[in-house]
């Protein structure tokens, strides 16, 4: 079996936090012109993509940023805050966000800022 095959049946952990704290994220992502991330997450039972990607060339660098959550695409984090929705509720209304697995690392925890900001150790699931 070869490693990225066994890297992609690993499961990890869920993390909980807010939605504040993702878009905290995704602020500091475009702070420091890194806006790139993505994300599974878990809301009623359904698993959803939540993350930022932009178009990159050596000559303009990082160009048309979205923020997408499902199937909506934004192209600020504003807008994204304001309209952003899962199953009819505002995203940043909702009380915490469950993320599975980050979809370029794996453990979600491998991001500092999401992993101080938990809401739900590892202790609490058991």
């Amino acid at each position: 079996m070869k490693l990225f095959e066994i890297f992609k049946k690993k499961s990890f952990s869920p993390l909980v936090c807010r939605p504040a704290d993702m878009i905290d994220f995704f602020r500091e992502c475009l702070k420091i012109d890194a806006p790139e991330a993505s994300f599974e997450i878990k809301y009623e039972n359904q698993v959803y993509p939540l993350g930022i990607s932009s178009d990159y060339t050596s000559q303009n660098g990082f160009f048309d940023t979205k923020i997408y959550l499902d199937t909506q695409e934004f192209d600020t984090l504003e807008d994204f805050c304001r309209n952003a929705r899962l199953q009819n509720q505002l995203f940043m209304n909702l009380e915490t966000v469950t993320i599975l697995r980050d979809l370029d690392y794996g453990d979600p925890r491998n991001n500092t800022l999401l992993e101080q900001r938990e809401l739900r150790k590892d202790s609490d699931y058991v």
